[in-house]
Formats: structure tokens, sequence, C-alpha cells
């Protein structure tokens, strides 16, 4: 069951990517009040760009300012995996690499307008048939938003819930 998070996402005064992601990934897992006869998965996903984190646009002019900085340009993504398994938390992530095509500003403007990306880390989906991806280095599956790589190489620690219900 899917459960929309509560937790602060703001960056912290000089907190790395790093921090942040992995901060967030493990509060969302702490909202679960989980029982220690489950298992539960946690994901965060976020854009970096010359150690800079770009977050879900607050608004249009968020959104067109950060396509604006990223257009062009290269940048990772990064998505989280928290697996809370009877009171242990596993944190792990993947990396992505995305190279931006170059736009004009009304290609960004006209983007923002068809998609409206005010939900997704960056300002963009790659998933968006005129999404502004030029090419993808590593996983489709971690820029949309879970690192479906990493999670299969924790097999071990949930493998046995598969066939418990």
């Amino acid at each position: 069951q899917s459960q929309p998070s509560v937790a602060d996402e703001s960056v912290l005064p000089n907190e790395n990517f790093m921090d942040y992601l992995k901060r967030i990934t493990e509060a969302k897992l702490d909202i679960l009040n989980a029982t220690y006869s489950d298992i539960y998965v946690a994901s965060d996903t976020i854009v970096v760009r010359d150690e800079r984190v770009y977050l879900k646009p607050l608004n249009f002019e968020d959104a067109f300012n950060t396509l604006k900085e990223l257009n062009g340009t290269t940048h990772f993504v990064y998505s989280s995996l928290g697996i809370l398994k009877n009171g242990e938390v596993y944190f792990d992530f993947d990396k992505t690499l995305i190279e931006f095509k170059t736009w004009k500003e009304e290609e960004i403007v006209n983007y923002i307008k068809k998609y409206t990306p005010y939900d997704k880390a960056g300002s963009y989906g790659i998933q968006d048939k005129d999404s502004p991806v030029k090419e993808i280095f590593g996983s489709y599956t971690n820029v949309l938003g879970f690192p479906i790589r990493t999670f299969f190489q924790y097999i071990s620690e949930w493998v046995e819930f598969l066939n418990s219900k």
C-alpha cells in the first residue's frame, strides 16, 4: 500500500545531496510506524547538477528556472531505496546520467504548459513524449522514480514476503 510522505523535504543548510536523499528516505520509513513482522520500502528521487539539488518545482516560474538551468547540460538523477525489515533500515540508491537537449525558452514554456511537471524532481518527466531528455546513461526506471535494479539486489531481504500472504 502506497502512502504519501509527510516529511519535510526541504534541503537543510550545508546538507549535501546524498545526506539529503538518505534523510528523506529514512523519514518516509519512520512515518510508517511499522510492525516488525512486515517489510516496508520507501524511495525518493532527486536531480543533481554541480552538487545542487533540484526538487519538485513550487510553481511555473520555479519549473522554468530549473529547466533553463539544466538546458543543454548533463546532470544526475538519484533514486533511493530504503527498506525497513525487522527494525533494521537498509539504504541504497541508483544513479543515472542524463543529457538534456538544448531548448529555446519558448520550448521550455510549452513543455511546462503541456506537461505541468510540478510533481517531478528537476521539473521534467522522462516518460513525457516531448521530454527534454536527449540521452540517458543508466537506468530508465531510476529516472522514472524507482531504482528497480537496486531493489532486485536486495531480493534476499524481501523474497520471503512474496508467499506469506
